[in-house]
């Protein structure tokens, strides 16, 4: 039977579940990961950077199974799982002024903020959490409040300044 094109779908993972055509480009994928310092994606439409941004995703949430068969697996010797937010600023497209687009960031990130303080109660089951603990659902002290995994790596924050009157990024800020 042929596979069929994900035509419309960007999807990493969707792609390889459903068996649809995929163009392996995984041995790139891992050098990205391995030897790139700052990667600027600059792309014209329909390019492909949707399904690389979803590739990487499923690679840094250590989602191996989704890798059985690609180049990848060959480069791969310590599979790792890290906790990734990926941001779809298409869902902030149109925001009127910076605190409209600020608003919608933050609505983007309570998911992410919600659900990492039940795997920060979960892992630490049993201790008291505070009225104030609840303050991690605020994407703000989510981010600036664990430096630090609980394994020693650092976190790496980034952020964009944009400039209010153009709406263009003028400084990427690594924290």
């Amino acid at each position: 039977m042929k596979k069929k094109y994900p035509i419309g779908i960007q999807t990493f993972s969707r792609i390889i579940r459903e068996g649809l055509v995929y163009v392996d480009k995984t041995d790139l994928v891992w050098q990205l990961a391995h030897y790139a310092t700052f990667i600027f994606l600059s792309r014209p439409r329909r390019f492909g950077k949707s399904l690389l941004t979803t590739t990487l995703e499923s690679y840094f949430k250590g989602e191996k199974e989704l890798f059985e068969g690609l180049k990848i697996m060959q480069l791969e010797k310590e599979w790792q799982q890290y906790p990734v937010i990926r941001l779809d600023l298409s869902m902030a497209k149109n925001q009127a002024t910076p605190d409209n687009l600020r608003a919608r960031l933050m609505l983007m990130l309570e998911d992410y903020a919600e659900e990492m303080f039940k795997r920060i109660k979960a892992r630490y089951d049993g201790y008291h959490f505070s009225e104030k603990s609840e303050d991690i659902y605020n994407p703000y002290s989510l981010l600036n409040a664990f430096p630090y995994q609980t394994d020693g790596r650092s976190v790496a924050k980034v952020g964009v300044k944009i400039n209010p009157d153009t709406r263009i990024p003028e400084d990427w800020v690594i924290l």
